[in-house]
């Protein structure tokens, strides 16, 4: 059964083996084949914008129209930079966004630039259109790119058509995942939870999690920015009518007995979620290890950008957790609720990552 696989996978298969003794050998190898890191190794992120030009009209999009394909892209003198100093500091995933980065020429240039100077996961955040072209999986693959995190904002095409703006996105994304599985990379998954999708969570998970086996999910609760906020009414949903969609979803995963392989849930408060606060990210005031972030051909401390764009409510300061959490989106807070339940009890853990079995 493990004659064939390299020395990281047979870690990361006696690692989850060793916690998780009911998965069999053959059901954690499908899931981890195309793994090329250490499922021990704590994420830490140097994220690079390479561009502001895209080929979607994301209504949900954090950025405006004026930002969007008007903004120059940032030098590669810049990015090497950025990506060199992360590395030195402890750096360990490479995170290239845009924009949309596909649309970079020099994509390559810069995953092979990563890998070179010791990145063990060089990822792409990525709509996915253009991936529909095996030809380009294949040439950033072999140019170091492991993971492709792919945009999918719901099972329905309709529904992600209409998120995205372009009429074929469904059916080109579903090539593109197609396409990277084939071609031996990781597939990872960006999904904004919203008016338009929230209820229809729990088939997303079942489409990606069951059917495409993705493993890395940023399940991101939208942030009412640019796009965000100009269609505002159309997107808008209280945080609390999520929950049980949300739940229901993760719970999918819960019940293949694998652990999450790194925190799922983005800009969603503990007090909301407090039987899965072990797979919600960046809801901690101190992060675990300082990461970098290149924007605006700056490069900037990334906890400090998300700094300035919260706030907290009345109750917030009742709460068990307030010396730790870092608030909530001021936009949120300003524009739809404050009603936040402050917690006065830590719940047992539903779905824990990989990281609670064993700390770094």
């Amino acid at each position: 059964m493990t004659n064939n696989i390299t020395k990281t996978q047979l870690d990361n298969l006696k690692f989850i083996k060793k916690n998780n003794p009911n998965i069999s050998e053959a059901d954690i190898l499908k899931r981890i084949k195309n793994i090329e890191w250490s499922l021990k190794l704590f994420p830490q992120v140097c994220e690079v914008t390479i561009n502001y030009n895209c080929n979607n009209k994301c209504i949900f999009c954090y950025y405006d129209e004026k930002t969007l394909n008007k903004s120059p892209q940032p030098s590669l003198k810049s990015i090497y930079k950025t990506l060199y100093l992360a590395r030195k500091n402890g750096a360990n995933l490479a995170n290239i966004v845009g924009g949309e980065p596909t649309l970079r020429k020099d994509l390559g240039k810069i995953a092979n630039f990563a890998r070179k100077i010791g990145y063990p996961c060089v990822k792409i955040s990525t709509n996915g259109r253009l991936l529909s072209d095996k030809n380009l999986v294949r040439s950033l693959v072999e140019d170091g790119i492991n993971m492709f995190n792919i945009s999918i904002h719901s099972s329905n095409p309709e529904i992600h058509n209409k998120m995205v703006g372009i009429k074929t996105a469904f059916s080109d994304v579903m090539k593109a995942c197609e396409n990277i599985i084939t071609a031996g990379a990781e597939l990872g998954c960006d999904h904004v939870i919203n008016k338009l999708n929230y209820k229809l969570f729990p088939k997303f998970i079942d489409l990606t999690y069951n059917k495409l086996g993705i493993n890395y999910y940023n399940v991101i609760y939208i942030h009412y920015e640019g796009m965000g906020y100009a269609n505002f009414k159309e997107l808008s949903v209280l945080l609390d009518k999520t929950v049980k969609y949300i739940e229901e979803g993760v719970n999918i995963i819960k019940k293949s007995n694998f652990p999450a392989f790194s925190r799922i849930l983005v800009n969603f408060p503990p007090c909301f979620f407090p039987s899965y606060i072990s797979i919600l990210a960046d809801w901690e005031r101190e992060p675990r290890k300082k990461e970098f972030l290149l924007i605006d051909d700056k490069t900037v401390d990334l906890s400090h950008v998300k700094d300035k764009e919260i706030g907290y409510t009345k109750n917030c300061t009742k709460c068990l957790l307030y010396k730790k959490c870092k608030g909530f989106d001021k936009s949120y807070i300003e524009n739809i609720s404050d009603n936040f339940k402050p917690l006065k009890k830590i719940y047992p853990q539903r779905l824990k990552t990989i990281f609670d079995y064993e700390k770094n």
